[in-house]
Order: C-alpha cells, then structure tokens, then sequence
C-alpha cells in the first residue's frame, strides 16, 4: 500500500500530465498560425512588444531606462523624449521576454514572445489544478470525484477562444500579468489556510507583487482587494499596529515598484503625459459611469468570446456562493462548515473583485480593448467548475439522503456544461483566428534591410497594400 505521501505526489503528477496533455492538444490546434507573420487581431500588441525588446537589446536597457520605446534610434529622433516613449505601463512585461532573447540569442522574437505567452498559459493551467487540490488537501476532502473537479478550471482556461487566441497571438500587459496574477492568488490562498507562509513563499509572494504591479495596474487592484479580504476576513477586524505591519509584505513591493516607474519617467517630464493617459482611459460619464460601460465590455468582449454557457453558469454559481456564505454566517440556515464556505467565498472574491474594480477604473480602455476581458477567464474558470462543484459537493455530505444520486447528477451537469463549452469553443477559436489575412508585402519589409541611422525614410499613411 502506498503511504499518503507518495498517493498525494502520484495524484499531482498524474492530473499535471493529463493537463500536460490538454495544453499540447491546444498548441496542435493553433500551430498552423504560431509561425506565420504578425497580420492576427490585435498582433500589434505583439509587434510592439517586439519592436521595444529589439531596442533594450541593440542600445541597452539601461541606456533606454527600461522605457517602452518603439521608434529606432535615428538622427531626427535622438533623444528619448523624441522618440514616443509609451508610459501607459510599467515595463515589467517586456522582461520575460528581454530575458529570454539574452539567454537564448534567438533573432525572431515574435517566436520568444508566442513561445513564452503559451508557457504562461500552460503555468496558469498547472496552478489552478494546484490551487484546487490545495483547498481539498487542507478539508481533507482531496479523493474521488473531488479530484476530477480540481482539474476542470484548468481544462477551462486552456479551450475557451480568449485564452487560446491571446496566450499566443496577442502580448502585452493584459496577457503578462495573468501568470503573476493565478500565482499571487495560489500563494494568498495559502496563507489565509496555513495562518502565514514560510520566509521562502512570503519572499516569492512579495516578488509576484512587486513584478505585477511593474507589469500592468490591475495588480494594483488586486494588492487592494487583498488588503480588504485580509481585514475582513481574518479573525479580528481591530485596526492593531500588528494588523499594519501584516499588510507591509503587499504594500511595500507594490509601492516600490510604482515609485521606480515614477524614477523612471518624472526626470524626462513625462509624468503629465502619464496623468493625462489616465484621464483619457478612465473617461467617465456625467453620471460617474459611461453609459455603455456594461453592455460594451460584458455583452461584445465577455460574453460574446466566452458564450453565454460559461458567462451565465458563472453568475448562478456566483449567487449561490454568496446564499450559502449569507446562510452560513447568519445562522438562518444549516450549511454544514462554515470554514469551507469562508475559503470559497474569500478566494472568488480575490479573483473577481479587482476585475471589477479596474472595469470602474479603465472605463475606456475596457470598453475599446477586447483583450481587457481575459482577466475575466480566471474567474469563469474558477467559480463555475471550481468552487461551485467542490463546495456543493463537500455541503452534501452533511444530508445523509441521496447523497450518491446528488453526486452523479453534479457530475453529469459539469460534464455535459464542459462539452457545450468545448462544442461552441471549436466553433468559436477559429473565428478569432480567421481574422488573419494574407496581405501584399508591407512597407517595412521592403526598408527594413535597407536603411541606416543617418538614411531618411519617408512614412504615408498609407493602406495596408504596397502597390506597385
């Protein structure tokens, strides 16, 4: 007989190589465009990317203050003010990448950057099944039908159409910070169940916060909401000069990290360039809301790339979460252990409520940009085929009646809502993709070879063809 240990360290390697096998599947399914040229949806953001990491890599990172610089250095350009510094974010997604092309000396880097957005992918997968099988391990719930529950939310965000468009095709901050954003909410999980983490984790967890917060503002968001779940929910809400200092292992590299961006870009008087991006992004209606705001994001960019199986599915299960923590914390009605109801409740908010919050934020850029909705995938893939089978299944325990015939019919729902899910992603994927277009040579192909710093280079606004 195997020892508990040994099971436990068999059931992860086991459930990591069939989610191993799924994401493989998904590169097959899209290897037809990993190698073709950047004319997708949305590959400008790519083509920027690439087009900055070239830059840091010919003149020197340092030299370009880890700015995202996009124009060539050239003789009517030569100082970094000229040359349309974009201080929209900070810089941290282009370091993976920068690293990466140092490492490897690999001159295509639309490659590194479409290799590393799918490593991202399949690391968010493999730590959705490890968050799962955490909250099972610790209720000593983590056996049978819970264990095929704990590996859905990853098949989830492996085959919906956003992630498997945008984890290789589109790059930028939305899609950097969603593998810093699932580890962030693996590693806080953690300490809420195990009262702290190890000096280890809580120096990893304070580096996920310092890089999230230098890759996009949305961890800025999530830095918040941690904060407020952390006061909310652990066992004392007293404002204690030992509750602050709690919190410093959050605040700290987030406020290190904004204060190096501010380094960055105040000297070069940039900073009211920042201030007036924001204004434009936030642009809120005379009613503090733009009018659209839910019908633009939710309707055309949420609802209509996920479907409404998967976006519906998730509101219900949303409501009964919070019926049953309402229940539970009130005394109205018997919903077994209110602990386990604490945890579910606790994590789905941590993975929802700053989503919500940078929408109010960003109303503009959530309402123009549709990779804005793929942090939307971590909570779709959570609360309808995580949280929602995983507490159900743990409340039934506590009614001795038809507990066998509740189970099978949980089991059968989630398994017919996943196939409706994979039938329309089928569908779906290829429509994003299909938006590829094979056009005529482009300008840049045919100077890029060709010009010099000192060499002028006449740019029209032309279309996308080159005539002859």
């Amino acid at each position: 007989m195997l020892n508990e240990k040994t099971k436990k360290i068999f059931i992860i390697a086991s459930c990591c190589f069939l989610i191993s096998l799924c994401f493989f599947f998904t590169v097959q399914m899209r290897s037809e465009w990993l190698t073709k040229s950047l004319n997708g949806h949305l590959s400008r953001e790519t083509a920027h990317t690439a087009c900055v990491t070239k830059n840091w890599l010919k003149e020197g990172a340092l030299n370009l203050r880890f700015l995202y610089i996009s124009w060539p250095d050239s003789e009517e350009y030569d100082i970094i003010q000229k040359r349309g510094p974009y201080v929209s974010y900070p810089p941290g997604a282009i370091f993976p990448v920068f690293i990466l092309a140092k490492i490897f000396q690999v001159d295509n880097l639309v490659l590194i950057i479409s290799s590393y957005n799918l490593a991202t992918q399949y690391i968010i997968a493999i730590l959705l099944f490890l968050l799962m099988f955490m909250v099972l391990e610790y209720f000593k719930e983590a056996k049978g039908i819970n264990i095929f529950f704990s590996i859905i939310p990853s098949s989830i965000y492996l085959y919906t159409p956003p992630t498997l468009y945008w984890h290789m095709i589109v790059y930028f901050a939305d899609e950097a910070v969603m593998v810093l954003f699932a580890l962030f909410v693996f590693l806080e999980t953690k300490r809420y169940l195990y009262k702290g983490l190890s000096r280890m984790l809580n120096l990893v967890s304070m580096a996920v916060v310092f890089l999230g917060t230098l890759t996009d503002w949305l961890f800025v968001f999530i830095v918040l909401i941690a904060i407020a779940l952390r006061m909310f929910f652990d066992d004392k809400l007293e404002f204690s000069r030992r509750r602050i200092l709690s919190m410093l292992d959050l605040i700290a590299p987030a406020g290190l990290a904004i204060g190096l961006f501010l380094y960055q870009i105040v000297p070069l008087g940039l900073f009211e360039k920042l201030v007036s991006t924001f204004s434009r992004r936030h642009l809120s209606g005379p009613d503090g809301v733009v009018s659209n705001l839910f019908v633009q994001h939710f309707y055309y960019f949420v609802i209509s790339l996920n479907g409404y199986i998967l976006c519906v599915s998730a509101v219900i299960c949303s409501i009964f979460l919070l019926f049953c923590y309402y229940s539970a914390m009130s005394g109205k009605w018997n919903t077994g252990n209110k602990e386990v109801i604490k945890v579910y409740t606790r994590l789905a908010l941590l993975v929802t409520l700053p989503c919500c919050l940078q929408i109010y934020i960003f109303q503009q850029h959530s309402i123009v940009h549709d990779f804005s909705a793929l942090k939307w995938s971590l909570p779709l893939a959570l609360i309808p085929f995580g949280i929602f089978p995983l507490l159900f299944n743990q409340l039934i325990k506590y009614s001795r009646r038809y507990q066998f015939i509740i189970r099978i019919f949980l089991a059968v729902y989630i398994l017919l809502l996943i196939l409706g899910i994979f039938h329309r992603t089928l569908d779906w994927y290829k429509r994003l993709f299909q938006l590829w277009k094979q056009r005529d040579i482009k300008i840049s192909e045919v100077i890029k070879d060709d010009y010099g710093r000192k060499d002028p280079c006449f740019y029209l606004f032309l279309e996308n063809k080159l005539k002859a």
